[in-house]
């Protein structure tokens, strides 16, 4: 039997030959490619944060608000105004005017002549209440026809309950007027039409009793436009 050769002793510099098992070997393994992994979860970061860059979405977002805020002035401007002839100066009276005489001559005259006809007396200008009449039906007339979400029942309405009812209140406040042939003074008010202060209290008091307790329903703040959710836009 021979003899194996004596081993040679370990020389500087050399290193030492490492036996892995296969459980090292796998986690070696494992531990390269989580660094791989991560190396390019890191470009993948770097490359989305580099197209949201490009995309300027903070500026798109601003912009987007923006946006937003001029569409609901631009609805709030939209709307039409309620006319307080109490509260007119000269140049908005004016305008009011305009549009309720042009809307009577072109539009009311022209497309219901039956209605037309039931207005006219030659001093209705002079009747507040007939001009009160009149640029509310202007009003809700450009609002049923005009706005951009208008719907059929609108015009129904018009139609049906808001141009006949203020035309049968026209009518009766000019109904003297045009029996007379003449512009009719409305009657002066005497003390003996004036309310009884005393006994209208004492009747709204009697009905403020006769009520339950309650909380006073609070009203919700009117929401702001950086408020609004997209469902509400």
């Amino acid at each position: 039997m021979t003899t194996p050769p004596p081993k040679k002793p370990p020389m500087p510099g050399d290193v030492p030959k490492v036996e892995w098992t296969p459980k090292q070997e796998i986690a070696l393994v494992e531990g390269r490619l989580l660094k791989e992994i991560h190396v390019l979860q890191d470009l993948q970061l770097d490359k989305r944060l580099r197209l949201l860059e490009s995309l300027n979405l903070a500026k798109n977002v601003a912009g987007l608000a923006e946006t937003v805020t001029a569409l609901c002035n631009r609805e709030i401007n939209r709307r039409p105004q309620v006319w307080d002839w109490s509260a007119m100066g000269k140049e908005e009276a004016a305008d009011a005017w305009e549009k309720i005489l042009t809307w009577r001559r072109n539009v009311f005259r022209v497309q219901w002549p039956t209605y037309f006809q039931r207005t006219v007396v030659s001093c209705w200008p002079q009747h507040p209440q007939v001009r009160e009449e009149l640029g509310n039906l202007y009003q809700l007339w450009d609002w049923s026809y005009h706005d951009p979400k208008t719907t059929v029942t609108n015009v129904g309405n018009w139609l049906a309950l808001w141009m006949p009812g203020g035309v049968n209140r026209i009518e009766a406040e000019l109904k003297n007027c045009k029996e007379a042939g003449q512009h009719k003074l409305p009657p002066v008010l005497g003390p003996e039409t004036q309310d009884d202060d005393q006994l209208i209290s004492q009747m709204v008091e009697a009905d403020v009793d006769a009520r339950p307790d309650l909380p006073m329903p609070q009203e919700e703040p009117p929401v702001k436009p950086h408020q609004l959710t997209m469902k509400q836009l």
